[in-house]
């Protein structure tokens, strides 16, 4: 009870509108504010101001960004220790993984609404970025630096983890998509194809990759993202999901079927000549 009261009282009387703006969004009152104004700025915005060369690099969020990734992996791991006490070096690779990787990190920076949070100089460009993921990591240093190791695992613990994962879904969840749609077609003798290329290329170097997966020349999937493998994931995901469908299956190994056959004949008729 007492320290909410100092905090009402320091919030009252302090000028700069920051500390209030990341109290209520963060639940904390940060001690440096500076390290969280950083953590949500991108180079782009520093890049294109008036501020840029020597300074900029001391303000964007990209050194506590390469922090915080090797803080939150160190967070995840842990806790996944803890939580499963009885399963092998492998499973906690994996699952800590689709924890932490980028495609996750950015759909939680949207979620929590990190995302709009960040200064840069491209909005109309950050979806299909990894802008968002990075900044959640910038801030997980930022955390780091301020509060401490113990603080910043209880921030992730409780207010990360357990409020958005349920770590018994994500260590059942399969989640190399392009690997299981490989697999589906080998098995079935379907030929897939993933057909990827830069759908454009934006300032600052932001570049956004456009896959499309095939099988037997049907369109089963479509995804974009900042890298190639994050596109193909992301189609592969949406061909998953298709596939589930019982009639598209049937009419894929119908093609399937339709075009091992003319091979036959092309290779039958070769040999007859």
């Amino acid at each position: 009870m007492l320290d909410k009261i100092l905090i009402a009282v320091r919030l009252k009387f302090c000028k700069n509108r920051s500390y209030r703006d990341f109290y209520d969004f963060l639940g904390f009152l940060p001690g440096n504010i500076e390290l969280y104004e950083s953590a949500l700025s991108h180079k782009s915005l520093l890049r294109n101001s008036n501020a840029a060369g020597a300074a900029s690099v001391a303000r964007d969020n990209e050194r506590l960004e390469f922090l915080g990734d090797a803080i939150l992996d160190a967070i995840v791991a842990d806790i996944l220790y803890r939580n499963f006490p009885d399963r092998k070096e492998g499973f906690l690779t994996k699952t800590k993984s689709k924890i932490v990787q980028r495609e996750s990190l950015n759909r939680l920076s949207e979620k929590i609404g990190l995302t709009r949070r960040i200064r840069n100089s491209i909005h109309e460009h950050m979806e299909h970025t990894n802008i968002g993921g990075n900044a959640l990591e910038a801030l997980i240093g930022a955390i780091y630096l301020d509060k401490g190791y113990d603080f910043c695992y209880r921030f992730v613990r409780d207010e990360i983890i357990s409020k958005h994962y349920d770590l018994n879904v994500v260590a059942e969840v399969q989640g190399n998509f392009k690997s299981m749609i490989l697999e589906w077609g080998q098995k079935r003798h379907v030929k897939i194809v993933f057909s990827t290329e830069y759908e454009n290329t934006i300032e600052n170097n932001v570049n956004i990759f456009k896959t499309v997966v095939y099988a037997e020349d049907v369109q089963i999937g479509q995804g974009k993202g900042a890298s190639k493998k994050e596109s193909q994931q992301k189609a592969a995901e949406v061909a998953v999901n298709l596939l589930k469908n019982k009639a598209m299956c049937d009419s894929i190994k119908a093609r399937s079927l339709e075009r091992r056959e003319a091979m036959r004949e092309t290779v039958a008729e070769a040999h007859e000549d």
